[in-house]
């Protein structure tokens, strides 16, 4: 008796994405975007632009060039993807797999533990529930097999944040791993670790005009690095990832 395509057991102990719920009270649900929204003239843009936006495959190339001048980088040290989703998922396509190890704070942004089953890595969870960034039981933590380490500061859902001293301390503990940098709520944080972590060599700033920048439905984020490491993330992804649209608005 045929029963039909079976899943691999990876995916088949997961589910689809559900934004969770914090049992605690909160005011200001920054992960559902409850800020400030983007200015209605925004979409004037969009109005006035050239139809070809839609009829053509989209390029990304400006809108990388132009982060490319803001952040000080060549355009080969920035790719555009569909949400920071899209630049982590890559990454750990690029970077793990199964016999490799991802290093990553619990809690954390649920996503991460996903990507992780969906490649077959092994996770090694380090407890950081609040206070300083666990670096030394972090870097304790590594090995040979390590392929990527995770820090999200802030992190989702608790709020700490990490330092561009654990930053540097992670990066020459696992020089062999890619340091993923996510600051993807950057802007509210009092250190902007992106200039840090960008000196790095081993390490990838991730981050979105989805939060702050109250663009989620646009579905634009981006990852900063070194070019060869940034290289295998635009080798990972599929192509025309972003609309013209949302290339457009992020310009």
């Amino acid at each position: 008796m045929t029963t039909g395509p079976t899943p691999s057991p990876a995916v088949a102990g997961l589910t689809a994405y559900k934004v969770p719920k914090h049992g605690a009270p909160i005011d200001l649900v920054l992960s559902g975007n409850e800020g400030i929204a983007p200015p209605a003239a925004l979409l004037n843009g969009l109005a006035a632009a050239d139809p070809e936006i839609l009829r053509r495959y989209p390029s990304a190339a400006p809108l990388e060039a132009a982060l490319a001048e803001r952040f000080d980088v060549d355009p080969a040290q920035v790719v555009v993807t569909a949400g920071g989703d899209d630049a982590l998922e890559r990454t750990f396509r690029a970077f793990l797999a199964p016999g490799r190890e991802v290093v990553l704070s619990a809690p954390t942004f649920v996503m991460l533990n996903k990507y992780a089953v969906l490649v077959g890595a092994t996770q090694v969870q380090i407890p950081w529930l609040g206070g300083a960034f666990p670096t030394e039981a972090v870097a304790a933590a590594v090995t040979a097999d390590t392929g990527a380490i995770c820090v999200v500061s802030p992190n989702n859902p608790t709020g700490a944040v990490a330092t561009a001293d654990d930053l540097r301390r992670l990066s020459a503990a696992a020089p062999h791993a890619v340091l993923i940098v996510d600051l993807a709520y950057g802007e509210m944080a009092d250190e902007d670790l992106t200039a840090a972590a960008l000196a790095l060599p081993n390490a990838v700033v991730f981050r979105t005009f989805s939060k702050a920048w109250g663009l989620a439905g646009a579905r634009l984020g981006y990852a900063i690095g070194p070019s060869a490491l940034v290289g295998w993330l635009r080798a990972a992804g599929n192509p025309y990832a972003v609309s013209g649209p949302s290339v457009a608005l992020g310009l």
